[in-house]
């Protein structure tokens, strides 16, 4: 049962149910009346009251309190803006259902790569999985029977030495002189990609205490985790072109290699490719527990089977290297 009472320009509620009692005051009578029905409703029921609540208003929230929290809030809250586009946005919290689910999956695989769904997929379950662990809006996570995306197969493209030479022509980059011009820095950046397989997120966070000389410390990198990253005498060279600091973020990076990469006519190409390149070349000198060490690599599978392109003849070669005279 409730009562209000008005204590100088504010409205007191108070409810007692099931020998449990709650207040709170309120600017007007109405937000007092309606926050005493849903407390009524939650303490009769044992479960948080979330009315017509939707899945854009669990979104909205998530945004607030959780994204907000993370190094990549502002791409997190980009993704999350345009799951709100979807219909599944508009469904009752209350009706939410593994089908619901389903429809969204089936949609969005035919607008976008599988790959790209599996992005908005692992979104959706951690907000999923947030809202009825931590804040009771939903009785359990309406995916855990709907069969994931399959992942995008990993990329195979490498930089051809041509494709560089373009590139750096189409940015104005030049070796003798520091690149002042957004293109330019960008420029100087993948060549350094391309020479520490470092990400463009990492590159860009790198500040002078970073700089070790013979490597650059990551103090946080994409799994949590440091990772200190050697530096070859050309590495060396354009961290000093750049004075430590390539000025840039990584949306500059994005929309300046895209243009350039257009302006010169190469095909497909993707500032990310500058790292499979840069881990398939160092391969030919380091053995798959050092390649780790430089990439951050957990999981060994993915280097021994994406990077880590060792042909028998290789091994050979290495082995008898090592063998004694006949």
């Amino acid at each position: 049962m409730a009562a209000f009472r008005k204590i100088g320009t504010r409205h007191r509620a108070d409810v007692c149910c099931k020998g449990q009692r709650r207040s709170r005051t309120f600017r007007t009578k109405a937000e007092a009346k309606q926050w005493a029905l849903e407390t009524e409703i939650e303490l009769e029921s044992g479960k948080k009251y979330i009315g017509t609540k939707t899945v854009a208003d669990l979104l909205d929230r998530y945004v607030r309190e959780v994204s907000v929290k993370k190094r990549g809030y502002l791409p997190e809250k980009r993704r999350i803006r345009r799951l709100r586009l979807d219909s599944l946005a508009t469904v009752q919290l209350s009706l939410l259902s593994p089908s619901h689910v389903t429809a969204w999956r089936e949609k969005r695989l035919t607008e976008i790569s599988s790959g790209s769904v599996l992005k908005g997929w692992n979104l959706l379950h951690h907000v999923f999985n947030t809202a009825a662990r931590k804040w009771e809006w939903l009785d359990k996570n309406p995916m855990t029977t709907v069969k994931r995306p399959a992942p995008n197969p990993p990329r195979t493209r490498l930089v051809a030495d041509r494709e560089v030479e373009l590139m750096i022509y189409g940015a104005g980059y030049s070796r003798e002189s520091a690149p002042e011009t957004i293109a330019a820095r960008m420029c100087a950046a993948w060549l350094f990609a391309l020479e520490t397989a470092m990400r463009a997120g990492e590159i860009v966070g790198i500040r002078p205490e970073d700089d070790r000389q013979r490597y650059v410390h990551l103090p946080t990198t994409k799994n949590g985790n440091p990772r200190d990253v050697p530096l070859s005498k050309e590495a060396r060279r354009l961290l000093d072109q750049v004075k430590g600091d390539f000025r840039l973020t990584s949306n500059q990076i994005d929309r300046s290699f895209r243009r350039v990469r257009d302006r010169v006519g190469i095909d497909g190409l993707t500032f990310h490719d500058s790292r499979a390149t840069a881990l398939t070349r160092l391969s030919g000198v380091l053995d798959v527990l050092d390649l780790a060490k430089v990439s951050g690599h957990k999981d060994l599978r993915i280097l021994l089977n994406t990077y880590y392109r060792v042909t028998a003849d290789d091994l050979a070669d290495k082995i008898n290297r090592g063998a004694p005279p006949d």
